[in-house]
């Protein structure tokens, strides 16, 4: 009857994306700052601060090894030598993105064998692009301290979403799956037929 909207067909699967991690993401900040992470607080802050240590030291190493040898790294900090430091939060962490990852794959239909090495795959992804975007930080600092604001409240804000939807397009695209009678109700993710 109206041929522009089969033309528009694809875009309800890009509208349900955006909406389901919004709603992942105001959840997550509501229950980080509302509930505190109840129940599991302790775990949670724990993971946190573990992945924190992590994505310093691995980001640091590549900040000290490849683009300023008077670099060095100690708990949560970045020191870039004259040009200052680069402290990375427990909200920097990539927890948050994780779970967005791992749950958004959960709703969509699929083979459990598929998720079960597809999200731990798409987790060390996201990883990487949280070590891009630190040392990326470190390289605005150093360089480009006036873009600061911009590069850290935008540009790697939104990277870490470009790559969740780029995972999220290879999973319903190139993923096989068997169609079924009865679709999930929150979220129907499945490939080009």
């Amino acid at each position: 009857m109206y041929p522009f909207i089969d033309k528009l067909s694809p875009l309800r699967n890009v509208l349900r994306f955006i909406v389901i991690t919004s709603v992942i993401h105001v959840l997550w900040r509501l229950w980080e700052y509302q509930l505190d992470y109840f129940p599991v607080a302790v775990a949670v802050q724990n993971v946190s601060r573990l992945l924190v240590r992590i994505i310093t030291s691995q980001s640091g190493r590549i900040v000290k090894n490849i683009f300023d040898n008077e670099a060095f790294f100690t708990g949560q900090i970045i020191y870039l030598g004259s040009y200052g430091h680069l402290e990375i939060f427990e909200g920097c962490s990539g927890l948050k993105q994780f779970a967005q990852f791992g749950i958004l794959i959960l709703l969509c239909p699929g083979k459990w064998y598929n998720k079960i090495w597809f999200i731990p795959s798409g987790i060390i992804i996201i990883h990487i692009t949280n070590i891009v975007r630190m040392v990326g930080l470190s390289l605005v600092i150093m360089n480009y301290p006036e873009y600061w604001e911009f590069t850290h409240n935008i540009l790697f804000k939104w990277l870490f979403y470009a790559v969740i939807f780029g995972l999220w397009v290879f999973w319903t695209d190139y993923l096989p799956v068997t169609r079924v009678q009865n679709r999930s109700v929150l979220f129907h993710c499945y490939p080009k037929t």
